[in-house]
């Protein structure tokens, strides 16, 4: 509809997920930052919509797992984006594990031998898997990229909501840090996105000590990880038309 557009009033310039929501209209996406630029205080409109937005956000719902097995309104939110843009009919190559690791190059919950683990993936027989750095890359293209994953793996951080627009099929692999305090981190978000949306979930939890400097960044232990990689690979064979008789190890 020409009427409506869509503006973003957390003040930050435009994003690389501009020309995803641009797809959503036929009228402009604005910033409030875009707006002030050009004298504008005030914004009138005669019908405005509200999305609850951080942790107003049913997504945010992170104390413990919930009691709602499945969505269809979120799982149809995942399809509705990659349709808008031509890319439902993408999937992983066939009779191929196709891995993504999702990886940081900032200073906080950086993986620091995430080559070890493209290595154990790697070492699988039909399995590839890649280090991806989603920062700065262009949302389209993003997207892109997830419709060719059949395995999602990564450190807890909103990056995993990423697995929205993945194959439906498509696994999540998530790495939950170890507090200085010593306790144990564990949220359920992205937990509940899997589960909302009836894709398979695999957890791991650092039991090392965690950086000094509260960075969130860790040192994945392989051993420990090895077995929940495995069932994650055994999972993501059987995908399509596969079948999953065999993990890591074939």
């Amino acid at each position: 509809d020409n009427d409506i557009n869509i503006l973003f009033t957390d003040g930050y310039p435009e994003g690389p997920w501009w020309g995803v929501w641009q797809h959503f209209v036929t009228g402009k996406v604005m910033s409030a930052r875009e707006l002030q630029s050009h004298g504008k205080s005030k914004v009138c409109s005669p019908l405005v919509m509200l999305p609850p937005g951080s942790q107003a956000s049913p997504l945010w719902e992170v104390w413990k797992p919930s009691p709602c097995s499945y969505s269809p309104l979120l799982r149809e939110f995942g399809d509705v984006v990659v349709g808008r843009l031509g890319l439902l009919d993408m999937k992983p190559p066939a009779g191929e594990v196709h891995a993504i690791i999702i990886s940081r190059k900032g200073n906080t919950r950086r993986i620091n031998n995430e080559n070890e683990i493209k290595a154990l993936l790697d070492g699988a027989e039909g399995v590839n898997a890649e280090v991806v750095d989603f920062e700065g890359m262009d949302g389209i293209e993003q997207i892109k990229k997830l419709r060719t994953v059949s395995l999602l793996v990564g450190q807890h951080g909103a990056g995993l909501t990423h697995l929205l627009f993945t194959p439906k099929e498509a696994a999540l692999v998530e790495f939950h840090a170890k507090r200085r305090d010593g306790t144990q981190s564990f949220l359920y978000c992205f937990r509940n996105i899997a589960k909302w949306t009836l894709r398979p979930y695999f957890m791991w939890r650092n039991t090392q000590d965690s950086a000094e400097d509260g960075s969130g960044n860790m040192t994945v232990d392989i051993d420990s990880l090895t077995p929940v990689l495995d069932a994650a690979v055994r999972t993501a064979r059987g995908f399509g038309q596969g079948i999953s008789n065999c993990g890591l190890q074939c």
